[in-house]
């Protein structure tokens, strides 16, 4: 009987252990993927960028630069959504001739690429701080 218990007792703990680095390695998969994202949103911009000589106002409108008769969705899919659904647009910005841009995302995790993103308040889009941050932002 007191075998019976100390199996069950080191299967309980090696599940316990395995639950947490599965964990990790979801968060880990997601960032990935986010980081991806804003990478694949970034080519679309400069795509949308060359042919209206502007950025768009947002991710979400389908044709709003103008006299541009290009749309965002012309380059990419939209909506653009993270693996947790959480929509890109909310920390999109450009400034006001629209010739410059903030894109950023929230990630679960503190990674390497962060030390080399764009930190601060730009153009309203909170991109945190350069040291206690998991906000990875990035400009053209």
């Amino acid at each position: 009987m007191l075998e019976l218990l100390i199996v069950i007792a080191i299967i309980g703990i090696l599940a316990s252990i395995a639950s947490v680095g599965f964990v990790s390695v979801k968060k880990t998969t997601r960032d990935d993927e986010r980081l991806t994202d804003i990478a694949q949103i970034q080519i679309a911009l400069e795509m949308f960028y060359m042919s209206c000589r502007q950025y768009p106002a947002t991710l979400t409108d389908t044709n709003n630069a103008g006299a541009c008769t290009k749309s965002l969705g012309k380059f990419i899919d939209l909506p653009i959504k993270d693996p947790q659904n959480v929509d890109y647009a909310d920390k999109y910005a450009t400034d006001v001739p629209k010739s410059d841009y903030v894109l950023g995302v929230k990630l679960e995790l503190n990674r390497k690429e962060l030390e080399e993103d764009v930190d601060g308040d730009n153009y309203g889009v909170d991109c945190g701080d350069a040291t206690a941050d998991t906000i990875y932002c990035v400009t053209p």
